[in-house]
């Protein structure tokens, strides 16, 4: 008799931590920011970056001990980096390759925590690469200077002053 009630409280106790745990686990929810250092940069450049990890309070979450930025083209990953987290805080670079060409990209930063909830919760932020290593003949013509302009032939452009 005694060991079916202790059994029976053995049994009960784990019930109820197992039931804590999932009640925790459905409130424990992780938010993310990432500051970079601007949002226009040249292939080749560092993108200096600042990640924070928040609990839906706003507090800083300590569940993370890394987070993750991903710089996305329309397909796929193109770079990756893994940032250490101390009491939700973490920094450091991403190294944008020279060959990365002139696009409009996405920077994603999420923790392994926040994969569970799936990425529309993952933190997006648009970011604006210019190759100036690679020529690019897709350029708009109206935007380059005028052929005639190079050859000195400056009386056909009215804002031009001769001295």
């Amino acid at each position: 008799m005694k060991k079916s009630m202790i059994k029976q409280c053995i049994l009960s106790l784990l019930c109820l931590l197992w039931a804590g745990q999932t009640v925790l686990a459905g409130e424990l929810r992780e938010r993310v920011y990432l500051q970079t250092d601007k949002q226009f940069y040249l292939s080749g450049e560092l993108v200096w970056m600042k990640f924070i990890a928040t609990d839906l309070d706003q507090r800083l979450s300590d569940v993370s001990k890394v987070g993750y930025v991903e710089l996305l083209d329309s397909a796929s990953a193109v770079v990756q980096a893994r940032l250490v987290l101390e009491k939700g805080v973490g920094d450091g670079c991403l190294q944008l390759p020279s060959t990365l060409p002139t696009g409009n990209y996405r920077l994603v930063a999420y923790t392994r925590y926040m994969r569970n909830e799936g990425e529309e919760v993952f933190f997006e932020k648009p970011l604006a690469v210019v190759n100036t290593f690679v020529t690019n003949e897709t350029l708009l013509t109206d935007t380059l200077l005028p052929l005639t302009l190079l050859r000195g032939e400056r009386a056909r452009f009215p804002y031009h002053r001769t001295v």
